[in-house]
Parts: structure tokens; sequence; C-alpha cells
């Protein structure tokens, strides 16, 4: 295993990997949970409906409210990674997490992916949800 070494005589590295818990902290900056209590307002419609006495009804309002949460982080992730060039001159932007590069933007768009498939999921899944039916083929014998 050879070392390449840079031009002041340190060890180059072929690649920046961000420590585990700054990445973290990274990836939940940009989902900017301090908008998430927007997501709140799911339960408007059941609190009007009064349906959260029936059966699951605060259940489903808490998957609908989870699902919202990831949806949106989807968004602000890939939002972040299409603004990065011009949040870098912006003199509050430049410090978000994808635009100062505590966030690589492959790993801020592979984030979003999750997060869209995490909403999906948590969408189709609330409390009562029912598996897909299967057609039946017809039969083609007498």
């Amino acid at each position: 295993m050879s070392t390449r070494l840079s031009g002041a005589g340190a060890p180059a590295t072929a690649a920046h990997y961000p420590a585990p818990l700054t990445w973290l902290a990274a990836v939940l900056e940009t989902a900017r949970p301090r908008q998430w209590p927007k997501n709140l307002l799911v339960f408007a419609a059941p609190l009007a409906g009064a349906s959260f006495g029936r059966d699951d009804g605060l259940g489903y309002g808490l998957m609908a409210a989870g699902a919202f949460v990831a949806a949106s982080a989807a968004v602000y992730f890939v939002n972040d990674v299409a603004d990065a060039e011009r949040d870098l001159r912006h003199p509050v932007k430049r410090l978000r997490a994808v635009a100062s590069g505590r966030l690589p933007k492959a790993h801020a768009l592979v984030v979003a992916g999750l997060a869209i498939i995490a909403g999906r999921i948590t969408a189709g899944a609330g409390p009562g949800a029912r598996p897909a039916r299967r057609q039946e083929k017809a039969s083609t014998t007498p």
C-alpha cells in the first residue's frame, strides 16, 4: 500500500468523508426539524370531524404527520442540492450543510430518496391498512 504525499510532505487523502456524528447532524439540520410543526396541521381535519374517538383515529393522524415530515424533508434535501451554488453567495445560507460541504450532494440525494420511500410506506401503512387484494385469474376450464 503506497501513500501519496502532497506538496507539503503530508499524506494526501483520496476523498473526504465526514465523521458519522457530524454527518448525522448535517442530515438532521438539512431536514429542517424547526419546520415540522407545520405538518401537525394534518390533525385539523380529524379534530374538526371528531374522528379521533374512532378506532385508530389518532393513529391515522400520526401516520399522516409522519408521511408529511418525510415528504417535506425530501424536498428540503433536493432543494438544498439544487440551490447549493447560489447558497454559497448568500451570507447565511452558505452555512447550510450541503452548501458548506458538510453533507455531500450525493449523500443528500440518497437521503432524499430514502425519505420519499419512508413517506410512501408510512402513508400506505396506516393502522388498519389492508394488503392489496390479488385478482383471481378467470378459470378457462368449464
